[in-house]
């Protein structure tokens, strides 16, 4: 069970740290006027290759 503790503690201080460091790197972007939602690109299917997807699996 302290092994199931440790284990547990090691994932919340790291998800921490994370959190932290990449809510920084937002936060002060967003302080220098980053713009960071024009980087998302929408998803659509005709950005896959269904043609060479079939070729390379041998359907």
């Amino acid at each position: 069970m302290k092994n199931f503790r440790d284990t547990g503690l090691y994932a919340v201080v790291v998800l921490s740290i994370y959190l932290c460091f990449f809510g920084s790197v937002w936060f002060f972007g967003s302080l220098n006027g980053a713009d960071w939602s024009s980087w998302w690109t929408g998803f659509s299917w005709e950005m896959v290759n269904t043609e060479e997807l079939k070729q390379i699996i041998g359907l």
